[in-house]
């Protein structure tokens, strides 16, 4: 138990320099015999030290969330705050500086046009589509 206490805070001074959040213990029972486990919680990344051997995987945007809801719920919340948070590029300036300011609302910051589109993204496919069906009724008409 000592030289795990040990290691721990050569890992703490050596993570040190990248956001150190937080440290957590839990126990846990196995087989009647209590074992120790630590868990390290970095700046997106989970480090699990567990005995001897050391684990590490990447959460992106959802890792506010850590073990909650469920795997396939956080997956399709990633790729929802994916795209609600990226830039998209101004159909006026061309710049890549269009972001959603509230739901549905999205506004330019280089020349601060304001655009209705979708909740989570720019434009939608169902937008997209009666876009052109607009056109294609348009020339019809004219023709």
């Amino acid at each position: 138990m000592f030289h795990v206490v040990k290691m721990l805070k050569t890992l703490t001074w050596w993570w040190s320099n990248l956001l150190f959040i937080s440290i957590a213990t839990i126990d846990v029972n196995v087989s009647t015999a209590l074992y120790r486990q630590w868990y390290f919680c970095l700046f997106r990344y989970y480090f699990i030290l567990n005995r001897s051997n050391i684990v590490s995987f990447y959460l992106g945007i959802v890792g506010k969330y850590g073990t909650r809801y469920g795997a396939s719920l956080r997956k399709m919340v990633k790729k929802m705050e994916i795209t609600q948070h990226s830039k998209y590029t101004c159909s006026f300036c061309g710049k890549d500086n269009m972001k959603r300011s509230c739901v549905g609302i999205w506004k330019c910051r280089s020349c601060q046009k304001t655009v209705a589109g979708g909740a989570y993204v720019y434009s939608t496919s169902t937008a997209a589509a009666v876009r052109s069906a607009v056109r294609r009724l348009r020339d019809m008409r004219e023709q």
